[in-house]
């Protein structure tokens, strides 16, 4: 297993035209591809920002497959930002994957999961992660209210990925606000976390980088943070900014506004020679 590969955050500035966001994505994603990228992921609601559409199993099927068909092309993991998934959908797309298993972990309901689906480098959907923390709340910004749970469901389960290059874990934007599902991916042995988002300009503009930082440093891992950024439809800013950022804390590469691929070369060496030099999760107090 190789500790060294190159991974790629996407930033884009989503509008509602969906196939229009789809062929931002895939150019950007065949930038990060000539540069040797092996691991893409994408922003939160990169095809729907901003749109409160309701896709029919059909619709999240082809969405499912299109992304899998992307990874298999250019023979790359794809971390696919996030798409209104059913639990149905779900159960059927990771029926081979007892870990992720939803048919005992959910109560049925009519609204979707805001869901990131994780595709090996042969397309084959490893798991999907379903966001746990759902964006209530109010912002001093146009928008002012922020209600996601009126339009998903929370999800509940917190999988991992076994890479060529070792394990990662994926969190969704609100979550980074949370520090104990971060706790979690370092005691499951995670040395890189993945995190899709649409941090609002007034939110990102105070939080982000502090955040995204943090988590880096107290679970000594790396993180790839891709971001919506820019003015979208409706007056809806988004505050960009997204970035790579090692075990350290240090911030290793970045973007400002407006689409953009970052992509940077890590080594999960590091992250445990990090650990092993101040093991921080072996002096974490039981209360």
């Amino acid at each position: 297993m190789s500790t060294k590969v190159n991974v790629a955050a996407i930033q884009m500035v989503s509008s509602h035209d969906i196939d229009e966001n789809l062929e931002t994505a895939k150019k950007l994603l065949q930038l990060a591809v000539e540069q040797n990228a092996k691991l893409v992921v994408l922003p939160e609601n990169f095809l729907t920002y901003g749109n409160k559409i309701k896709p029919n199993n059909d619709q999240q099927e082809h969405f499912l497959a299109t992304m899998s068909d992307i990874a298999r092309e250019h023979s790359v993991w794809l971390v696919a930002g996030t798409y209104p998934i059913s639990q149905a959908v779900i159960e059927k797309q990771t029926y081979h994957l007892d870990k992720n298993s939803f048919q005992s972990a959910h109560v049925r309901s009519d609204k979707p999961f805001a869901a990131s689906a994780v595709f090996d480098s042969d397309g084959l959907c490893q798991g999907i992660y379903t966001k746990v923390h759902l964006f209530d709340a109010d912002v001093n910004d146009g928008t002012k209210r922020y209600r996601e749970s009126d339009e998903y469901r929370h999800g509940q389960n917190i999988p991992t990925f076994t890479s060529p290059w070792g394990i990662f874990g994926v969190a969704v934007c609100y979550d980074l606000r949370f520090p104990e599902i971060f706790t979690f991916f370092q005691r499951q042995g995670c040395s890189l976390i993945c995190l899709p988002s649409a941090f609002t300009e007034a939110t990102g503009r105070d939080h982000w980088q502090v955040l995204v930082r943090a988590r880096a440093i107290e679970t000594q891992s790396f993180v790839v943070a891709p971001n919506q950024g820019g003015v979208h439809p409706k007056g809806r800013s988004t505050w960009g900014e997204s970035m790579i950022v090692g075990p350290w804390g240090e911030v290793m590469t970045k973007i400002d506004k407006g689409e953009g691929v970052i992509v940077a070369s890590i080594d999960f060496s590091r992250v445990d020679d990090t650990r092993r030099k101040m093991p921080v999760a072996q002096h974490r107090s039981l209360i």
